[in-house]
């Protein structure tokens, strides 16, 4: 059908005019423009959206501006608010509206607006796992927290959601250490390389002031240098510092041909820690070789036997605790507690102990109490030595062997030996809290060597990337705090510290608890101590880091117990709400979080 051009003109004349309409009716936004917060250095803002409205879990909800930066999410109420001084934590950042976005555990989106905060409903909402289309729509977003906290934001005044949406889910799932605002040189002072032997126990003095310390001698003990002749600036056992401690009859020769090669991530049996009778605590991973495992292992255990005062032969313990099963307890828990209606609460409330159990989460506190009272009581009752080991070296044996230490060692029980312990067993020693709590690692800039070591090392990484958060250190964490509970009388420390390194710990800013050994600390370049917590921690909080009945009992001349025996009863296990809880106001846990 043809128009008359009178028609046609009188066609464009309408479209036109349309567009000029709609096009007067939408404010431009300007991204650049500077944000209501402070950023760190390197930080920059990658995505805003405006008109967005936050549904805190249990409280009213409010408009305001949502950032997203390469380093986390902020949220800026439109109305001024009074900072809430249970959240005035962190002195890096607010704590209320600020969420690293490496402490995200899931990202869920919605098509669908919210109505109401009822309706925000977890079976309307689709898990994000890939980059959403541009011709996706998302009007709202549910993020979920490792801290457990749960953050929904409706977007569906904002013309900006599906880019915002994809700028949080690819800054928080980093691919490589070396992404991190936190860890890159551009986010934070570089730390000159020569400062490796500033890292504790990286170098052979610290070792030896623990072994004094402990009571024990460089005659049963000695200093062994774990260095590659090809480069002196690269440990032979990547996980391991440069110096470990190792029976005085074993030589190097044996370490290097028959038990780095041999163990699993050539993490061989080290020394760390000795009783006043004189056994030694030491921990490894599992063997390896099958075929000749008996032999293996004697080369290493004779000489742990003529280390003791009365060459009692060692005895070795297998953990038996997989990281798998701490990661799939841990999300377990995670959805339990990630509670944002009353609705939830109310319906879980119901069957709460129930679905608690069914986490296994107390189940593998009470297992990790039960195999360290199992170690005591070699070590102190037994005096013999003793080898704990579990399959990979990073995991349960380091959960085990600090609960020990802190059972038997009132050092340990200070703040000052507490971070000491931190330290050594899972800063020093090599904890992957990349791998675990981050899903990352610094392999592609770790050069291999021609040690085989390396190749099982790289592979490990490489094919075992968990889905989830292996939250080992938690589960560490929620051991002590039962003893703490349990003997109130003989730590200087507050569950409170605890929960406070938890935190810190899922948000990159220490670069001990971030890091997968002291290797990526010195690739990268940051060697900063992870301790005091005042660093990042504000004064008040600090304070109550302390547990007052500690010092009361000091103040009346008391000392704590020598030795603390882990309770052999499950019963004695109780779900620790106040870390887990703390963000649900209708369970009411009397905590400043």
């Amino acid at each position: 059908m043809l128009l008359h051009p009178s028609d046609e003109q009188q066609h464009r004349d309408s479209f036109r005019s349309y567009v000029a309409a709609y096009d007067s009716q939408v404010e431009v936004k300007d991204i650049n423009e500077t944000p209501n917060f402070i950023l760190l250095n390197g930080e920059i803002v990658s995505s805003r959206c405006d008109d967005v409205l936050l549904y805190p879990p249990f409280q009213d909800n409010y408009f305001g501006k949502l950032y997203c930066t390469n380093f986390r999410i902020c949220f800026i109420p439109l109305a001024q608010k009074q900072p809430d001084p249970c959240c005035s934590r962190s002195v890096i950042f607010a704590d209320e509206h600020h969420v690293p976005l490496c402490s995200i555990a899931s990202i869920y989106y919605s098509p669908s607006p919210i109505v109401s905060h009822s309706s925000a409903s977890p079976k309307k909402y689709r898990l994000m796992i890939a980059p959403a289309s541009q011709l996706d729509i998302i009007s709202s977003i549910k993020i979920y927290t490792k801290d457990f906290r749960v953050w929904t934001f409706d977007l569906q005044r904002s013309q900006f959601a599906v880019n915002l949406a994809n700028n949080i889910y690819h800054f928080s799932r980093p691919s490589s250490l070396s992404n991190l605002l936190q860890l890159s040189c551009e986010g934070f002072r570089k730390t000159p390389q020569s400062a490796h032997n500033a890292l504790l126990y990286n170098n052979g003095n610290d070792w030896r002031k623990e072994l004094l310390r402990c009571g024990d001698s460089e005659t049963r003990w000695r200093i062994c240098f774990l260095k590659s002749e090809i480069s002196q600036q690269k440990a032979v056992v990547p996980s391991y510092p440069f110096c470990v401690v190792v029976p005085s009859d074993l030589f190097d020769v044996t370490v290097y041909e028959n038990l780095i090669p041999n163990w699993c991530n050539g993490r061989f049996p080290v020394w760390c820690w000795s009783a006043s009778n004189g056994s030694a605590l030491l921990r490894s991973s599992a063997c390896n070789k099958d075929l000749n495992a008996q032999e293996l292992w004697k080369k290493v255990l004779w000489p742990i036997c003529q280390a003791h005062p009365h060459r009692r032969p060692p005895q070795v313990i297998d953990c038996d605790i997989s990281a798998v099963r701490i990661s799939s307890s841990f999300e377990k828990l995670r959805e339990l507690c990630s509670l944002d209606s009353r609705e939830r609460f109310t319906e879980k409330e119901k069957e709460w102990y129930t679905l608690v159990d069914d986490t296994g989460w107390c189940a593998l506190v009470f297992r990790c109490l039960q195999l360290s009272s199992k170690v005591i009581h070699r070590l102190i009752d037994n005096q013999r030595s003793v080898v704990v080991t579990d399959g990979d070296g990073f995991n349960a044996s380091a959960v085990v062997s600090s609960l020990v230490q802190v059972c038997t060692d009132r050092f340990y029980r200070t703040i000052t030996g507490f971070s000491a312990l931190i330290e050594k067993e899972w800063i020093a020693l090599g904890h992957p809290f990349g791998l675990n709590m981050f899903g990352c690692t610094l392999i592609a800039t770790i050069p291999v060597r021609i040690l085989s070591v390396y190749c099982s090392y790289v592979s490990l990484f490489q094919h075992s990337r968990p889905k989830a958060c292996t939250a080992t250190f938690l589960l560490f964490l929620d051991c002590v705090a039962q003893l703490i509970r349990l003997n109130p009388l003989s730590f200087e420390y507050s569950h409170y510290l605890l929960i406070a390194l938890w935190d810190l710990s899922i948000t990159g800013l220490a670069s001990g608890l971030t890091c997968n050994s002291v290797n990526d600390r010195l690739t990268l370049c940051k060697t900063a101590p992870t301790f005091p917590l005042s660093q990042y921690y504000t004064p008040k909080y600090c304070l109550m880091f302390t547990n007052v009945l500690y010092s009361a009992n000091l103040l009346l001349g008391f000392e704590s117990v020598p030795v603390i025996r882990p309770s052999s009863s499950p019963i004695d296990v109780q779900f620790w709400d106040e870390c887990y809880l703390r963000w649900v106001q209708p369970a009411s846990i009397a905590v400043i979080f």
